[in-house]
């Protein structure tokens, strides 16, 4: 990725050292996921769900999106959504 790309960041903007998130687009390109697995529509952002996991004992709900590589960190937070 790219020094532009890693500024327009919203973890970065955020003070947070940017997450592993890179993804392979279906044209073979490396983009970030949040670039290329959400869209926005009026006024809100939606997103595929690829897989969900209750972890047990932890009792903790995991939602993968489309798109997730599983290192980036930024949607395994209640925030994101």
């Amino acid at each position: 990725m790219t020094q532009s790309s890693l500024e327009k960041c919203n973890m970065v903007e955020q003070g947070y050292q940017p997450g592993s998130c890179a993804v392979q687009t279906k044209e073979g390109l490396k983009k970030r996921a949040c670039d290329v697995t959400l869209r926005k529509s009026a006024e809100s952002y939606e997103r595929i769900i690829k897989s969900m996991h209750l972890s047990r004992p932890e009792d903790y709900f995991s939602i993968y999106q489309s798109g997730c590589n599983h290192s980036c960190l930024k949607c395994h937070s209640y925030e994101f959504s």
